[in-house]
């Protein structure tokens, strides 16, 4: 029995750590993949629908880095780029998600933005 408290007790801290990590900090292959598997609960993504997610997202990700490190003296080009990265994006998840999953993440991302006041 206490190994199996004890295991459950390390696996808390591991996944504590996890949460605790900066967004930023985290690899970028980390954040696609949890972005994809929140938009497998909030849209009802299958396999397939998901691993081109994943896909899209890193990406994505990529791209708005290597943004980031080009434009690190210009935030106004920064701000551009970004939101032309995040317009190819959605572009390219409304090639494949149907149109409810569209819609239930526009709703998440709406109620991500007001909870987090961005």
């Amino acid at each position: 029995m206490k190994t199996v408290y004890a295991c459950v007790f390390s696996l808390a801290l591991s996944c504590g750590a996890l949460v605790a990590q900066p967004i930023s900090d985290q690899p970028i292959e980390a954040r696609a993949t949890g972005i994809a598997r929140q938009m497998v609960r909030t849209s009802q993504l299958n396999e397939a629908q998901y691993l081109k997610v994943r896909r899209m997202t890193i990406d994505m990700l990529t791209a708005e880095q290597e943004a980031k490190a080009m434009y690190a003296a210009e935030p106004a080009a920064l701000a551009k780029r970004i939101g032309e990265l995040q317009i190819a994006y959605e572009a390219n998840l409304a090639t494949v998600l149907n149109s409810q999953q569209l819609l239930a993440y526009k709703q998440a991302q709406t109620n991500t933005i007001a909870v987090n006041g961005r």
